[in-house]
């Protein structure tokens, strides 16, 4: 709860946050009006897909969202924007007759190209000739044709466009001059936001939204942390017979399930500790070489003339 001493200060914490969120709804929307290329890059659980797909919903079929594959031949990818489009994208069909399908549509139409995850257009194979091919097609095909594209991406896209480069020769002049706009997300939603999500997830859930945002704040999951929470709690709250998930399922989910899930997780992903060596207790070692050769110098004991040999005193010397 916010006295009103903190008020201001928490209005200021929410304020950059509101005006991140309302850039990147300009940009997708002066992407789509001035018909060019936009990069909206950000860290991983922070909403992206979900805000992209909400949006292009809204957009009345004017946007189609794509979710890039992650595997590297030209079919997968053509067919996942053929089913975005409507055309034809039948398993009997060659990926450049997908291709000529969508390159038809798109050029002859007034639609916008959303491309999720699309650090995936870069090849994922690392081999020393793969060029980008779907970058090439992105440019040459889509963006040429002053075909409205954003590609919303991971900062991986900056790496694998520059290991491309050393491997392949192939040169970033073409993509860097067509990027009309680049928007750069913030590294994580504010305390506002997820209360918001957490809203929408489990609204009969109130008296839990702070619980959850302040949870989802210094989780590593993030954003992801309020989804398991709402589906566990939704799940306990279906075990008994109830159509309402209040926030006494809220606090059971994050008590038994979510919160040493996570636990668990971190451990396992810890780094493991080196165990020192135990240097102590240990048995002298065997004397070798030039060590084992030449024994030791001892006080008081005779020397036998033109021998090397040592002999102390009543010891039997071996002939």
């Amino acid at each position: 709860m916010i006295r009103d001493s903190e008020f201001p200060r928490a209005k200021l914490k929410t304020e950059p946050q509101k005006r991140r969120n309302a850039r990147a709804r300009v940009s997708r929307g002066y992407t789509r009006d001035a018909r060019t290329l936009t990069l909206i890059d950000g860290p991983a659980r922070i909403g992206k897909s979900f805000s992209a797909q909400a949006w292009c919903e809204r957009m009345a079929g004017l946007a189609r969202y794509v979710q890039v594959p992650c595997s590297n031949d030209d079919i997968g990818f053509f067919r996942a924007i053929g089913k975005a489009l409507g055309v034809s994208a039948s398993l009997q069909l060659k990926a450049s007759e997908i291709r000529n399908r969508i390159e038809e549509v798109l050029q002859h139409g007034d639609l916008m190209l959303v491309l999720d995850e699309s650090q995936y257009c870069w090849p994922q194979s690392w081999q020393r000739y793969a060029m980008p091919s779907r970058v090439n097609w992105i440019l040459q095909a889509l963006v040429n044709f002053n075909v409205p594209v954003a590609l919303v991406t991971t900062p991986l896209f900056y790496s694998s466009q520059k290991r491309v480069e050393e491997l392949t020769g192939w040169t970033s002049e073409q993509l860097i001059g067509r990027i009309g706009h680049v928007e750069r997300l913030p590294n994580k939603l504010g305390r506002a936001d997820l209360v918001k999500v957490a809203k929408a997830l489990l609204p009969s859930a109130e008296a839990a939204w702070g619980a959850l945002a302040a949870y989802a704040d210094v989780s590593k999951k993030h954003l992801a942390s309020i989804e398991a929470i709402a589906k566990r709690a939704t799940w306990l709250a279906s075990q008994d017979g109830e159509q309402s998930t209040t926030a006494a399922y809220v606090r059971r989910a994050m008590k038994e399930s979510v919160i040493p899930s996570d636990t668990a997780l971190a451990e396992s992903l810890a780094s493991p500790r080196k165990s020192r060596r135990n240097t102590f207790a240990r048995s002298p070692r065997e004397a070798r070489g030039y060590a084992a050769a030449t024994p030791p110098t001892l006080e008081g004991h005779p020397v036998r003339r033109g021998s090397l040999i040592t002999e102390p005193r009543g010891c039997l010397a071996n002939t």
